[in-house]
């Protein structure tokens, strides 16, 4: 294998993890000032009455109808990935740190919705970047919410 097949795999490569890290890092952003909101807003008083696994799953939802609707769209075909990884990976955080008691359930979880979205970017034709965006959303959100 030559030196430019290599780096025409590369380069894709990376520029979909930096993208990821970089959406799933403003994504937690935007999570911390909305739970930041919540939490002075309705429970000044008591902030421990936060919910959090609610806030967590809203954020990850939203992120995920943002992923679907700019897949759908003309944008270019890396920042969709970018998209796919920065939703997979919010939704994998939310769901392990929610279930952190039962992590069996939450791996289960885990890959049923990753078997599902691979299976839709199969039907759909989709490269081979999309695929990695999914394998770095899942390592990615398990380095960051598995219990040490």
């Amino acid at each position: 294998m030559n030196i430019k097949k290599i780096i025409s795999y590369l380069i894709p490569a990376a520029i979909i993890l930096a993208g990821g890290v970089i959406l799933s890092i403003a994504a937690w952003f935007a999570y911390f000032g909305i739970v930041s909101a919540v939490e002075a807003i309705f429970f000044p008083l008591d902030p421990m009455r936060v919910p959090m696994t609610l806030l967590r799953f809203i954020s990850a939802i939203f992120l995920s109808i943002a992923a679907f609707f700019i897949v759908r769209s003309k944008a270019h075909e890396y920042i969709k990935a970018i998209f796919v990884l920065g939703a997979m990976c919010m939704f994998t955080i939310a769901t392990v740190i929610s279930l952190y008691d039962t992590l069996a359930i939450a791996l289960g979880i885990i890959v049923f919705c990753d078997a599902i979205v691979i299976y839709l970017l199969i039907w759909y034709k989709k490269p081979w970047y999309y695929y990695i965006a999914i394998v770095y959303a899942l390592v990615l959100g398990l380095l960051y919410s598995w219990p040490y």
